[in-house]
């Protein structure tokens, strides 16, 4: 899957890829011949984990 970020989205995405934290994105799938791409894309949260309480924690919400 292929996506286009904006200036500070991506670097978000490249934060988050670099700390290996887990991201929530949403968008509009679509498919083009063999390949998807997602369509406007925005992050929803960055750094979502669960604890050992199975309680939800995000690290930065959008």
């Amino acid at each position: 899957m292929q996506t286009t970020f904006d200036e500070t989205s991506y670097s978000l995405a490249v934060q988050a890829h670099d700390q290996q934290w887990p991201v929530l994105v949403r968008g509009d799938l679509e498919r083009h011949g063999q390949r998807w791409h997602l369509a406007d894309a925005q992050f929803v949260s960055v750094g979502m984990v669960d604890d050992e309480d199975g309680n939800t924690n995000t690290g930065c919400d959008r």
